[in-house]
């Protein structure tokens, strides 16, 4: 559906996630902006696109799971797992401002410095996720956000997350 014709917009999930806009399309699954409605506090919210595929369902579950045993300043926090009425599964997540490094890569907002600045938040990242025995499989432009945050009102910090653990795998499961 168009952005405008999404039923989810506007609705509330789990009687506590007031959907306001849509943020992203992917693969796997549909990004939303939520505002938790006892917290007063911004979400991101990610459905699973319907199927029928078992496999995909699996997957996205697994994504969850992996994400959120991860708890580290450049990865992306899950805090919530569920499903809707339309057994579509979802998981919330912290809310990022900011943009892909493809994003900034394609508007030339990106310098030396920076690529720099990020290389080491997403190596420390990365270890992270390799200490809890999972491999991400799917490091690209478009995985990593620059996250902004501000300070004081005055400066912005920019802070690389890791995101879309859908293809991620654990090795201790592996060895099961």
């Amino acid at each position: 559906d168009p952005p405008d014709k999404d039923p989810l917009i506007g609705s509330v999930v789990d009687r506590r996630y007031k959907v306001l806009k849509r943020l992203g399309v992917g693969g796997m699954g549909i990004v939303y902006k939520v505002e938790h409605s006892y917290l007063n506090k911004f979400f991101a919210l990610k459905v699973m696109r319907t199927t029928k595929d078992e496999t995909d369902r699996k997957r996205f579950e697994q994504e969850a799971r992996l994400a959120s045993q991860i708890r580290h300043p450049n990865v992306v926090e899950i805090s919530d797992f569920g499903v809707l009425p339309t057994s579509q599964p979802y998981f919330v997540m912290e809310f990022l401002r900011g943009h892909t490094i493809g994003d900034a890569i394609y508007t030339g907002f990106i310098d030396s410095q920076l690529i720099c600045h990020i290389g080491v938040q997403i190596s420390r990242g990365l270890q992270a996720v390799h200490k809890q025995n999972v491999v991400h499989c799917d490091i690209k432009t478009e995985n990593i956000l620059i996250s902004e945050e501000d300070l004081e009102g005055k400066r912005t910090r920019r802070i690389a997350k890791l995101l879309d653990f859908g293809l991620a795998r654990s090795l201790t499961a592996s060895r099961a």
